[in-house]
């Protein structure tokens, strides 16, 4: 796309010294953090609450007990997609918490494989070396990558869709990658259901930039096709467990309320779902939307205060330093804090250089933007736009393998491949 190339080193343009230098520091990170955590007593994970609820999950998965988690029985809690990646650890060695964190430092650096595989659809081969070493180094990145959570699993998923629809725009005829597109999409959204919409984004970007309408209204129905077959079983198992239609979870309602309430404060604080008792007696279902209707009346009655909790929760979301208590040591923090707002300079650099190449720009940037959206509704934090960096990573290796180095790059290139 851009045919620029730079000058490094033979050893750091392979793709294998990436991909082994990116699983040796993952795994070096899995056993330091499992050292940690157990030298602390009794603690098994760095972010308790939702990393618990996944491990249940899991372990549920593992040995074929029901899907359910918490007391009432909450059977429609999470997307299964994560829980069933930690099953398979569990599966295979037990309920060790070391063997679940250097599986999930293997999933980390298939994300930074399939980073590397978008940036080189995107753009050329210098520029997918560096984003993958951008992605593979990356502190924050690579730290979460082995902590029990899910968004190193959902960047994967989230990098293979954006993949997919790629591939489907520049081969628009072809009926087998519009199907696969809407089912890579629906992987993401069994990681984290906030992809189940960016289908319809992608649509309308289509009708922006496609001519001939009528392929991008017949791809976009195949993309459909494809993402509820792949939802299929899921949605038939919940309307066998609360006879509801219910396409992702039935944990939406709190978390809409958790940030659009009179308690709301920007940053996530469930206390109020045990104290309210709703479960006691009202089914999962009912207890959603009773807390959906709250959340809308709440924006009805108080649109001012609605629109300051946007601005908390944006400030939340776009912070460059951590701000969780587990991660927050001052000069971690501040190391974070700094590499993030030189990251941030360069995308934004990168934007306005290239605000011309459309597919650039809205494969590497329209996510970050679409998760910002959404979560001016919920919470905001630094967790949530974490999956969206990997791409946006590719924007920066753009900038600096067009403007910051030299023309060529020496040596072997991604195995048998060579630039010039």
């Amino acid at each position: 796309m851009f045919g620029v190339c730079t000058r490094c080193l033979p050893w750091l343009c392979s793709l294998r010294t990436l991909l082994i230098a990116s699983l040796l520091i993952r795994l070096m990170l899995a056993c330091g953090l499992q050292w940690y955590l157990d030298q602390q007593g009794d603690r098994d994970f760095l972010i308790a609450g939702d990393a618990a609820g996944y491990w249940e999950l899991a372990q549920d998965i593992a040995g074929g007990k029901p899907y359910e988690v918490h007391e009432p029985p909450r059977q429609i809690h999470r997307m299964p997609g994560f829980p069933v990646m930690l099953s398979v650890p569990i599966s295979l060695f037990g309920s060790s918490y070391l063997m679940a964190r250097l599986w999930l430092a293997l999933i980390g650096t298939i994300a930074v494989y399939l980073c590397y595989r978008l940036a080189l659809e995107l753009a050329d081969v210098p520029t997918a070396i560096s984003s993958g070493w951008l992605v593979g180094l990356h502190p924050v990145l690579t730290g979460f990558s082995v902590v029990l959570l899910s968004e190193t699993c959902f960047a994967a998923a989230l990098l293979a869709s954006l993949w997919g629809f790629h591939r489907l725009q520049i081969t628009p005829q072809s009926y087998s990658f519009a199907i696969l597109a809407g089912v890579l999409a629906a992987l993401a959204t069994y990681m984290r259901p906030v992809w189940l919409l960016f289908p319809l984004i992608w649509g309308v970007y289509q009708l922006v930039v496609n001519q001939n309408r009528l392929l991008v209204w017949r791809n976009l129905l195949l993309v459909l096709l494809g993402l509820g077959a792949g939802l299929a079983p899921w949605v038939y198992r919940n309307y066998q467990v609360s006879d509801q239609l219910v396409v992702t979870t039935l944990w939406g309602g709190p978390s809409l309320y958790d940030g659009l309430s009179l308690h709301a404060t920007g940053e996530s604080d469930m206390r109020f779902f045990d104290r309210d008792g709703l479960s006691a007696t009202m089914s999962e279902y009912e207890v959603d939307q009773e807390y959906r209707n709250r959340a809308w009346q709440f924006v009805a009655d108080h649109p001012v205060r609605t629109l300051q909790l946007a601005g908390q929760k944006a400030v939340r979301f776009w912070r460059p330093w951590p701000a969780a208590e587990e991660v927050s040591f001052p000069l971690l923090a501040g190391f974070i804090g700094v590499l993030n707002l030189g990251l941030f300079f360069c995308a934004v650099a990168a934007l306005w250089k290239f605000r011309r190449e459309g597919t650039l720009l809205f494969f590497t940037f329209s996510p970050i933007i679409y998760f910002a959206v959404i979560h001016l509704l919920f919470v905001g934090s630094m967790r949530y736009r974490l999956p969206a960096e990997y791409p946006l990573m590719i924007l920066v290796a753009v900038l600096c393998s067009k403007c910051l180095f030299c023309k060529k790059i020496c040596g072997d290139v991604a195995g048998d491949e060579k630039c010039s």
